[in-house]
């Protein structure tokens, strides 16, 4: 059997916290705030919900919502929060025959404090021991951040062989690393998923904004290796660029934002949704922005993921919702 996408990283527990009594101070010189809570006091919450999360858990449900059949990799603890994750991911459509429960082991979990929309988040990931087993066969396989960083010489095998192509989203530990750690994966990548910020420390150029900017980034990207790189921006939308082709850029879609918790996985979902479906660049692009918007309207990485039918539903409705070409060089295109 062959899966459409193979997704590399350990499920997580996430437990959202709603904070009612808490401060959030920014200093005007920054782009960066900070979470106040009094110190030594019992704090009220509004609510508490516990979902499923982890970037691969979160991007193969996204692909099994939009109707492929996705596998995840990884592992659990043998505790209750692994055997719920379990479950539910059986129930969301991926397959969790290669999701490892590791024998008197505890399932990684984050606490994610909700405060106006935004989040901070404390995790707990326990030591696993390496990934030992041979890779499942798939179309893709999306290498993503978390504990499964010693299987990037088996999944590089698997692309070489041409078994597999390679989806990369860098976890901030690899990148943080410096590029000599990522030098190999990204020779070998077919698609990139980075941030604005993630982007900028990969190819080294100071912080900046505007076009010019992302096309920079977008071109010294793409010299690392990457055939197609993908790079969101937050309020600004996202970028993306293939190699030999046309750049686009797409703005954000109006939603109403809850928490923003998984909505860079949910892109990444809808942009592989649409590639599995066979639909150019901008349109990728257009699915993963859409995907995101639903998904900040909900609470976690996963409840708010579309079907195929209902994306194709409402690109249908917002005809004038489109990506636009700009040059990779840092022109306007006409």
């Amino acid at each position: 059997m062959k899966f459409d996408l193979l997704a590399l990283s350990d499920a997580t527990r996430d437990t959202f916290v709603y904070l009612t009594e808490a401060k959030v101070s920014c200093r005007l010189d920054t782009r960066e705030c900070k979470l106040i809570l009094s110190y030594g006091e019992k704090i009220p919450v509004n609510d508490i919900v516990k979902e499923v999360g982890g970037n691969a858990a979160n991007v193969a449900v996204g692909l099994a919502c939009l109707g492929f059949r996705p596998a995840i990799l990884g592992s659990i603890g043998d505790d209750d929060d692994g055997k719920d994750i379990k479950s539910i991911l059986q129930k969301r459509g991926v397959e969790t025959a290669f999701l490892e429960t590791v024998k008197g082991g505890r399932t990684n979990h984050s606490i994610i404090l909700t405060v106006q929309g935004e989040r901070t988040i404390l995790t707990h990931h326990p030591k696993r021991r390496p990934y030992r087993g041979a890779l499942p066969n798939s179309k893709w396989i999306y290498l993503t951040s978390g504990e499964t960083e010693g299987l990037s010489k088996t999944v590089r095998d698997k692309v070489l062989k041409g078994a597999s192509r390679l989806a990369y989203n860098p976890g901030i530990r690899e990148i943080r690393r410096g590029y000599s750690a990522i030098k190999k994966n990204l020779s070998l990548t077919e698609a990139l998923f980075v941030n604005k910020e993630e982007a900028e420390m990969i190819a080294r150029v100071p912080r900046n904004i505007g076009e010019k900017h992302l096309a920079r980034l977008l071109h010294k990207l793409l010299n690392l290796g990457p055939r197609m790189v993908v790079i969101t921006d937050g309020i600004r939308g996202a970028y993306g660029v293939i190699r030999g082709g046309e750049a686009y850029h797409v703005p954000i879609f109006p939603a109403k934002r809850i928490e923003p918790t998984g909505a860079g996985d949910a892109f990444a979902s809808g942009f592989m949704g649409a590639i599995l479906s066979k639909e150019p660049l901008e349109k990728a692009l257009l699915w993963g922005i859409v995907n995101s918007a639903s998904v900040i309207e909900k609470i976690g990485g996963q409840v708010g993921l579309l079907t195929k039918n209902k994306m194709l539903s409402i690109l249908k409705k917002n005809p004038r919702f489109k990506a636009r070409r700009f040059s990779a060089y840092g022109r306007k295109a006409r």
